[in-house]
């Protein structure tokens, strides 16, 4: 079956891969086996592609994370997607296989380690073809790095920069020194756009300790996100908290744009991977202080972020 291609320019808004999504499925149908490769972009773009193409699907979307798999060396590589793909076989779920270039990228100066990659690399390939449901694999290298991947792939969606026009007088990259203003964002949660009076809290920290000035960085931490909006009568971030008190494991995608102004398009995108709700705070009631508005307040936990 010959590859159908998708290109999807860095600055896409989240209906075109949403459209693309719909075309895939529309394309190939739910029941049939398909193979989408998503290749370049950022880990956030790809993971919402993959989201949408469950949806059209109406399955549950199982993420494998590749570069966690192939850490341990060829033979623990091997067993390890034997076992997965002798477990999905009855599952009737879509595989995401997620950073598929710490597996096709492998290089390695011995030959042995090399000839057993090139064993897992065509047993996953065969494995993949044989796959009754649908099998979704992304790599961070740009399109055109793994060509037998991409020869095993019905549709190939590429993240593709788009074209500039260099400025009169010259050519390079133009720089927006231009400071950007803090009041104008959109908070995206899953697929659904939400709206906040305040985002805080975000970024990492290494920990460093007594003596340590100058060495080797400690354990990584990422900060919680505080977002607070005001209270309305829908209950959907208390009831994605109650979730987690209730033992659900709900992880969702937040995406984090900046606007220069009301309306206007993104000029930054954060987007915060795995998330889930720590802390959810009701509003404070008081007739003698404040400005009257009721606020609810949500602290999410993430994997981690990426300012893409």
């Amino acid at each position: 079956m010959p590859s159908r291609r998708e290109t999807v320019p860095i600055d896409f808004d989240r209906r075109r891969l949403r459209d693309i999504a719909a075309k895939v499925i529309g394309h190939y149908g739910p029941r049939k086996g398909l193979r989408v490769l998503l290749a370049g972009g950022a880990p956030g773009d790809r993971q919402l592609v993959a989201t949408q193409l469950a949806k059209q699907h109406g399955k549950r979307l199982e993420r494998i994370d590749l570069a966690v798999i192939t850490a341990e060396g060829g033979a623990h590589t091997e067993k390890a997607l034997k076992r997965l793909f002798d477990a999905a076989a009855t599952a009737d779920s879509i595989l995401f296989f997620d950073e598929a270039d710490a597996l096709f990228g492998r290089r390695t100066a011995v030959a042995e380690s090399h000839d057993r990659y090139q064993r897992v690399v065509q047993r996953f390939l065969t494995d993949i073809a044989a796959y009754r449901h649908a099998i979704i694999i992304a790599t961070a290298d740009p399109p055109g790095s793994h060509t037998r991947l991409e020869a095993a792939s019905d549709v190939i969606v590429r993240f593709e920069a788009p074209r500039t026009t260099p400025p009169e007088g010259g050519g390079g990259e133009t720089v927006f020194a231009q400071p950007l203003s803090n009041r104008h964002f959109l908070v995206v949660i899953g697929d659904q756009e939400i709206g906040f009076c305040q985002v805080s809290a975000m970024g990492s920290e290494h920990a460093v300790g007594e003596g340590d000035a100058g060495g080797k960085p400690g354990a990584l931490t990422y900060h919680c996100l505080v977002l607070r909006r005001a209270v309305s009568r829908s209950k959907d971030l208390y009831l994605w908290r109650q979730r987690i008190v209730d033992g659900t494991w709900d992880r969702r995608q937040v995406d984090l744009y900046q606007l220069p102004g009301a309306g206007a398009k993104p000029v930054n995108h954060w987007t915060f991977i795995n998330c889930w709700p720590r802390r959810w705070q009701g509003p404070a009631f008081d007739t003698m202080e404040g400005d009257g508005l009721a606020v609810e307040e949500i602290e999410l936990c993430y994997e981690r972020f990426v300012w893409l």
